[in-house]
């Protein structure tokens, strides 16, 4: 059965497709502070959307992903539900010149509609799309990566 074309689905009414995933996300401590957050096959890119000229951008490279995790907030008050991305960037060290992994939590706060499941199901969707693009893009043992092997699987999360 199709879907009603009058009823649009109320998670992508704000979050737009165009060969990358894109949402508009507040940060998880402060409501008033928003993200615009795009999914790539290789990379999560986030800018904080803010009146004042110099936006700051950050590009996370996918092969640096460990994981992502959807969830609900801590109290059946809040309507908005959350999604974490774990990265492990190499980043220069300040006491040093050499360079080592650090462990970096990016995390949003979905509250699209006033229904949390829904907020939810979103959340879910984002977690599922990075942890799917990041796996097709850790590095196998022969040094090749994934996607150049199958890159059908990564397209079913950008539909």
């Amino acid at each position: 059965m199709e879907k009603d074309a009058s009823a649009p689905d109320p998670s992508r009414q704000r979050n737009g497709f165009s060969g990358v995933l894109y949402g508009e996300f507040t940060d998880t401590l402060n409501d008033g502070v928003r993200y615009s957050v795009s999914l790539t096959e290789s990379a999560l890119t986030i800018q904080r959307i803010s009146s004042s000229p110099g936006r700051t951008k950050v590009v996370f490279n996918l092969s640096d992903c460990v994981g992502c995790r959807a969830y609900r907030g801590p109290d059946n008050v809040d309507i908005g539900a959350y999604f974490t991305a774990y990265f492990y960037p190499f980043k220069r060290r300040w006491m040093s010149a050499g360079v080592a992994r650090q462990r970096v939590e990016q995390c949003f706060r979905v509250a699209l509609v006033q229904d949390p499941l829904v907020n939810l199901r979103e959340a879910e969707r984002w977690a599922h799309a990075i942890r799917d693009a990041s796996v097709l893009q850790a590095p196998r043992r022969d040094g090749e990566k994934h996607n150049s092997l199958n890159p059908v699987n990564l397209k079913s999360n950008f539909r």
